[in-house]
């Protein structure tokens, strides 16, 4: 079953469609899911072992500085991996659309080949809106937004890293606010129900229960994919609306 429209759809359609999108492609991508909270719940653990308190945050930045190697080690660890697990089920989101089969070890293996493009993708991403940010809030917010399609450039049309985020840029300029505003609501149901969750984990004193931040972690890990189905499916509509796809569905009617 193909679920993109082959003309632009109504921001309530792209909510829709990635709702059905994501519980077809679920199956496919739970491995990763499961390989990402694996990650997390070790950092879980790791700060634990290194008695990083979060609810001090002048004891917790102490104790960050003075295992500050081990942290930034790890942490790039995790972030090759994670970048990986991000193109793999990119990529199987895509699949799931064409009806193409494929493995887990085939799109694990096509995410290590593009770590180091997609890493220093986000590097420039990181860079431009830390810049932007720097001039006023209002920029890094703006920069953040148009530049997030970077790394479907690169898994879907193989473009570097660079020209990626121009490429994306120049997709999401005029249509930024119709972008802002597709992550919104389902964005917004998200932030609710982490609150939520953490507001009913502090009311039973268990904030820093460890048991309470791996269900968080594996709430998060299950939210994460739907929003790169969400960007998915806003990312082939945006597509269709610069090749004059929106015009011709106008005049149509």
């Amino acid at each position: 079953m193909r679920f993109l429209l082959p003309q632009p759809i109504t921001i309530g359609k792209i909510l829709d469609t990635s709702i059905k999108l994501y519980q077809a492609a679920l199956p496919k991508l739970i491995a990763f899911i499961l390989f990402n909270l694996v990650f997390q719940v070790g950092f879980i653990f790791l700060s634990i072992s290194l008695n990083i308190d979060s609810t001090k945050p002048a004891a917790q930045f102490a104790q960050i500085l003075a295992n500050l190697p081990l942290l930034l080690s790890v942490g790039l660890i995790y972030s090759f991996f994670y970048f990986a697990i991000l193109v793999g089920m990119i990529y199987r989101i895509d699949n799931v659309e064409n009806q193409q089969e494929d493995s887990l070890q085939e799109a694990f293996q096509f995410g290590l080949k593009k770590i180091f493009v997609v890493f220093w993708g986000y590097i420039l991403f990181v860079i431009a809106f830390v810049l932007g940010s720097l001039l006023l809030i209002i920029p890094g917010i703006i920069l953040a937004v148009s530049l997030s399609f970077f790394a479907f450039f690169i898994v879907l049309e193989s473009m570097g890293a660079y020209k990626s985020l121009r490429a994306s840029h120049s997709l999401i300029w005029g249509h930024w606010w119709r972008t802002l505003t597709v992550y919104m609501a389902p964005g917004i149901v998200m932030m609710i129900l982490l609150m939520s969750f953490g507001a009913i984990a502090s009311l039973l004193g268990s904030a820093t229960n460890p048991v309470f931040q791996i269900i968080n972690q594996g709430i998060s890990a299950l939210i994460t994919p739907y929003f790169l189905v969400l960007a998915y499916i806003q990312f082939h509509d945006l597509k269709l609306r610069k090749s004059g796809g929106d015009l011709e569905l106008r005049l149509g009617k």
